[in-house]
């Protein structure tokens, strides 16, 4: 005589235990995602205008000034300033955009983006925050400071406010280029392209 077997049946897959696998695994997914975001490396970014305003290091001029020449000259150049100033700091420059030192005993003739210190009657400092000013190798206000350091691997970085007890504030990058032409930088990315014939003295 056949005798029927009874087969048990598998137990039901419930709505849980399909997603018992999947929810760990998300965990991990999103874990590896935050951690890559974290610590993956600055983006280089190279902020190149179509028709950039030079700012020449090889003679130490932007905007058609240069350094040396008169005060004068200057204004004949650019017109009447929004404002003279003992400071090289142009009008519409946030703080972190100014330079935390100058040349000292200087007469500054600040415009909206630019300003044009002069000492003893002739320019010392040229200080631009125009998104348009770009060095002859390619180095503009908005570029990461990466691109900086690729086109003048000589360039030296502090904090803004390397001077204090505990330094604060954006990079300010040196460079000097040759006789009578300083390169300085402010910030990362860039907000400052300075060009001075001097080394800075205190503010």
């Amino acid at each position: 005589m056949r005798t029927s077997t009874s087969r048990s049946e598998p137990p039901p897959v419930t709505r849980t235990g399909r997603l018992g696998w999947w929810l760990p695994a998300a965990a991990v997914v999103a874990g590896c995602v935050l951690w890559y975001w974290h610590s993956r490396p600055a983006p280089v970014v190279d902020v190149t205008p179509r028709h950039p305003e030079v700012v020449d290091l090889r003679v130490g001029s932007f905007r058609g000034v240069h350094i040396g020449e008169t005060t004068t000259r200057v204004a004949r150049t650019l017109g009447q300033p929004d404002r003279w100033g003992d400071f090289p700091a142009p009008t519409h420059a946030s703080d972190d955009a100014i330079p935390p030192s100058g040349p000292g005993e200087a007469i500054s003739l600040d415009y909206a983006d630019l300003a044009v210190d002069t000492k003893n009657g002739r320019v010392v400092w040229i200080v631009t925050t125009s998104p348009r000013a770009q060095t002859d190798r390619g180095v503009g206000v908005g570029d990461s400071l990466a691109i900086a350091r690729r086109a003048y691997p000589h360039l030296t970085c502090a904090a803004h406010d390397s001077g204090s007890d505990e330094p604060w504030g954006p990079p300010f990058c040196y460079a000097h280029m040759h006789a009578g032409v300083n390169l300085e930088l402010i910030g990362d990315p860039i907000l400052t392209v300075i060009v001075h014939g001097t080394r800075p003295a205190a503010r």
